[in-house]
């Protein structure tokens, strides 16, 4: 098995696909707000998975692994200024 880095998200952090992928409702390059990062009910216990759910742009909101996402340029940035103050 393949041990997948599962990134935890904060509410409101702002994040992008890191590759292309058959996606119907969200696009590669686009920036995403992020609504919630959590491991989803009924998961077995200590499972480091976890899932973000997206508004998406159909308006539905969607969840997707977060390994397949990273932040945003923008978002690394204030994630910086956040350190430095």
């Amino acid at each position: 098995m393949l041990d997948v880095y599962y990134p935890k998200f904060n509410k409101g952090d702002e994040v992008t696909l890191i590759k292309q992928g058959r996606y119907k409702a969200i696009t590669y390059d686009k920036p995403y707000i992020v609504l919630d990062c959590y491991t989803p009910p009924g998961f077995i216990e200590g499972y480091k998975g976890l899932v973000i759910e997206l508004k998406t742009d159909n308006g539905s909101i969607s969840r997707y692994a977060s390994y397949r996402f990273k932040p945003t340029k923008k978002q690394i940035r204030i994630n910086k200024l956040r350190n430095i103050i």
